[in-house]
C-alpha cells in the first residue's frame, strides 16, 4: 500500500512538474511577445513621424476644453515639432486650443494656422499666424456640428496629430477617430483630473505672484 501511494505521489509530481513547465513556457512566450509589441510600437511611431517630417509636416493639435494648462510632456512634444519647423494647426476654442496658442506665442513661433468655424477666431493669441475660416461650410449647422467643421478640416489637412484628452470630451474623441480613420499617425496624451487640477493651481499661483510683483 505504501509503495502504491509513493508511486501515485511520484506520478502526480511528474504531471505537476510538466504542467508547471508548460505554464512557465507560456509566460515566457507572452513576455517576449509583449516586449516585441512595445518595440514595434516605438519603432512604428518613430517611422511615421519621420515620414510626416519628410512630407512637410503639418501637426494638428486637438484637445479638451477642460485642459487649461499644458503639461511638460506636452510642451516637450510640441518643442520637437517646432525644432523641425512643422506647421502647427490648432483650433480657436478655449482649453487646449487657447493653451497651445499661448505657448506658441511665448515661443514666438509663427508657423501656425488657426482654424475657426466662425468668420473670425474666438481665440487668436499668435501674432502673424495664418487664419483659415470654415464659415462658408457651416451654413445651417449649429452646436457641436458647427464646430466640428473646423476639426474635420484640420484632420483633412494635417500629416499627423497630437490629441490631449481628458478621457471624457466627445469632440476630442471624434478627432481621434477621424485621424485614425484617415490612417494618419497620431499620439494621444490623456490628462487626468488630478493632473489638470494640479496644473491649474500652479497657473493660478503664478498669476497671483505676478500680480504681487513690484512694477
Amino acid at each position: 500500500m505504501y509503495i502504491w501511494i509513493m508511486v501515485l505521489v511520484d506520478d502526480m509530481l511528474t504531471v505537476l512538474g510538466s504542467m508547471a513547465a508548460v505554464v512557465f513556457a507560456l509566460m515566457g512566450i507572452c513576455f517576449v511577445l509583449w516586449i516585441a509589441v512595445l518595440v514595434y510600437c516605438s519603432l512604428h511611431e518613430a517611422m511615421v513621424l519621420r515620414a510626416a517630417w519628410r512630407r512637410g509636416m503639418k501637426l494638428f493639435i486637438s484637445g479638451s476644453a477642460s485642459i487649461k494648462v499644458l503639461t511638460p510632456e506636452v510642451e516637450n512634444v510640441i518643442d520637437q515639432f517646432i525644432g523641425k519647423g512643422a506647421e502647427i494647426l490648432v483650433g480657436d476654442c478655449y482649453g487646449v486650443d487657447s493653451a497651445v496658442q499661448r505657448y506658441l506665442a511665448r515661443r514666438e513661433y509663427k508657423n501656425v494656422t488657426i482654424y475657426t468655424s466662425n468668420s473670425t477666431p474666438r481665440c487668436d493669441y499668435v501674432p502673424g499666424c495664418c487664419i483659415i475660416s470654415c464659415n462658408g461650410e457651416t451654413i445651417g449647422l449649429h452646436g457641436e456640428a458647427f464646430y466640428a467643421v473646423k476639426d474635420a478640416a484640420m484632420c483633412r489637412d494635417c500629416d499627423c496629430a497630437l490629441m490631449l484628452w481628458d478621457g471624457v470630451s466627445i469632440g476630442t474623441k471624434n478627432n481621434i477617430a477621424r485621424v485614425k480613420g484617415a490612417g494618419k499617425p497620431y499620439k494621444v496624451i490623456t490628462v487626468s483630473g488630478e493632473t489638470r487640477e494640479r496644473m491649474n493651481l500652479l497657473r493660478r499661483g503664478g498669476a497671483v505672484r505676478a500680480q504681487g510683483a513690484p512694477a
